[in-house]
């Protein structure tokens, strides 16, 4: 897969499509950026990552007719453009091209999973997912990172994987496109509540028992939805909880600061928020006990005050930790 299009000139499309160049491929990037022109010969993007300069030049591309060319696409919009991305960019898309989905979230309008938009917008290609923990300005440093991708069509997995192994990006392969996706949304939400406790002070062990039981319930309700163990301990799964809820990059743990101190909230950050809603009406549906994002989810709404919300999980009824105890 030589020829690659990247849909999304953000600071993780224009990431991955400098991870694609690095593994050797010939690159187009996709933008709106009415200040970015077509043809142009990227070398930095100073809006989405100031202080970078690129060690492989991209090109833009403007014109939709373009994608026709293209090997692979990577569809690197937010989580709630896919559907309108899928929409308005499919009727260019060559004949059967293998798509990579990258946004982690759930579509908030009727709780659709990003495969699920693309079950349905884009039937006819077949498509993988990738998440892992990935910050995308390491990922345009050149920083070593390393992820999951996944998808059920074997035919296109090692092509997917070559197309997207540069020196210092090292992929994994998977078939557990649940897994994946589900671990992605729920990591949103619990570092929402890892930057609360960060936020209130509390200390380090109120913060890595918060991480484990949200490990717990991401674990159930990603094996309700189908998912499978291993992939919930690994890069996409733990992995990516781990840095969303440690790292002051993150812009969900950002978010949850924000409410901790009482500060003004980027409309960026609340992208989390909502994802904390929907996981909390999915929990219902699939009848999981997420004592967590629930909390998160009434923090939000102002239902509770932080402070309450901790003793409220705090005081929960003594249980085993894993099933029953003795």
């Amino acid at each position: 897969m030589k020829k690659i299009g990247v849909i999304g000139a953000g600071a993780w499309g224009t990431a991955l499509a400098l991870v694609a160049a690095r593994a050797g491929g010939q690159v187009s990037l996709f933008t709106r950026q009415e200040d970015l022109k077509e043809s142009q010969i990227l070398t930095a993007n100073e809006k989405v990552l100031p202080g970078i300069v690129f060690d492989k030049p991209l090109t833009l591309a403007a014109k939709r007719e373009t994608l026709r060319n293209q090997d692979l696409v990577i569809f690197a919009m937010p989580a709630q453009q896919n559907r309108q991305a899928a929409i308005e960019f499919g009727p260019y898309l060559a004949k059967g091209v293998p798509l990579v989905i990258t946004a982690k979230g759930i579509e908030h309008k009727n709780f659709c999973f990003m495969s699920e938009i693309f079950d349905e917008a884009l039937p006819s290609h077949p498509y993988a997912v990738l998440s892992g923990p990935n910050f995308a300005r390491e990922i345009a440093q050149n920083l070593p990172a390393a992820t999951t991708i996944a998808t059920r069509s074997q035919s296109i997995m090692v092509p997917v994987l070559k197309a997207l192994t540069a020196p210092h990006f090292r992929p994994y392969m998977s078939n557990d496109v649940w897994g994946v996706q589900v671990s992605g949304a729920i990591k949103n939400v619990l570092a929402i509540a890892a930057g609360m406790v960060t936020g209130l002070g509390i200390g380090d062990n109120a913060r890595a028992a918060l991480i484990s039981r949200g490990m717990a319930e991401l674990i159930r309700l990603g094996l309700a939805k189908g998912g499978k163990l291993e992939t919930f301990l690994g890069l996409a799964g733990y992995g990516d909880v781990l840095l969303t809820c440690t790292s002051a990059q993150s812009r969900n743990m950002a978010y949850g600061l924000s409410l901790a101190q009482n500060k003004p909230t980027d409309k960026v950050l609340q992208e989390g928020a909502l994802t904390a809603q929907t996981i909390l009406a999915l929990s219902r549906r699939y009848r999981v006990e997420m004592p967590i994002c629930a909390m998160v989810h009434q923090v939000i709404t102002k239902n509770i005050t932080i402070q309450a919300a901790m003793e409220a999980l705090l005081a929960r009824p003594l249980k085993a930790e894993f099933g029953e105890a003795l």
